[in-house]
């Protein structure tokens, strides 16, 4: 981890190197990159401004928005430009900061705003905070939610930094990505992951496998076909 953004905000690099964007990718496409850029310039942060560059041009852009500090990220989760907020939500799912700081903020947010992938990218980027047992049983209780609700809920609690070991909540999760084609493939389909995880398919269940299997370390069950 690094810091950025002043000693509360760390930037997880190696989450995004190792688990989701690989080393050198400059960005995931067009639509990712220039919703950053929105970010950044609603930000006020200058394209020269301080950034992680040791693992790529994609990793750097992702990190500038942490040196504007915690305060200034948690205003913008209430930004009325859905792509701002979009693009936010995958900022910060590598901004480490204490559970106590940005958790209450990422919990509300990720229940109330009305954009789909929005509430989507939160609940993912809850992951990073899911050992503390709030998050974890949101995490939970979202898995019943709508489609989009569930499939970032079950990617936060199945790709978390320390990987689940509970068999219950693995099935929980795993019974989720089943339900989750369609809609919610959509909705990922509006972040930055999906050029790397989903490739554009609408069954992200199938998909998501290979990267879900390695975090857990053993060879649980494949999801069923996706039925929604």
């Amino acid at each position: 981890m690094s810091s950025m953004g002043g000693p509360h905000v760390g930037f997880a690099w190696q989450t995004v190197v190792y688990r989701d964007f690989d080393v050198e990718l400059d960005e995931p496409g067009r639509r990712s990159g220039a919703a950053l850029e929105a970010l950044k310039a609603d930000l006020g942060i200058p394209d020269d401004a301080e950034g992680y560059g040791l693992v790529g041009e994609w990793a750097e852009e992702l990190s500038r928005p942490l040196t504007a500090g915690l305060p200034a990220l948690l205003a913008r989760l209430s930004h009325p430009d859905t792509t701002v907020r979009r693009i936010l939500a995958v900022v910060f799912a590598y901004a480490y900061a204490p559970a106590e700081e940005v958790a209450p903020a990422l919990l509300a947010h990720s229940e109330s705003d009305p954009d789909a992938p929005v509430r989507l990218g939160l609940l993912f980027a809850l992951g990073l905070h899911c050992d503390h047992p709030e998050v974890r049983g949101h995490l939970r209780r979202r898995l019943q939610g709508a489609p989009a609700d569930a499939l970032g809920a079950a990617l936060g609690l199945l790709l978390p930094p320390v990987a689940e070991t509970d068999a219950e909540v693995i099935d929980e999760a795993l019974e989720a990505l089943t339900l989750c084609g369609g809609e919610a493939g959509e909705a990922l389909a509006e972040l930055a992951w999906c050029d790397r995880l989903l490739r554009a398919t609408a069954d992200p269940a199938d998909q998501l496998w290979p990267h879900i299997r390695a975090r857990l370390g053993h060879d649980s069950r494949p999801p069923r076909s996706a039925r929604c």
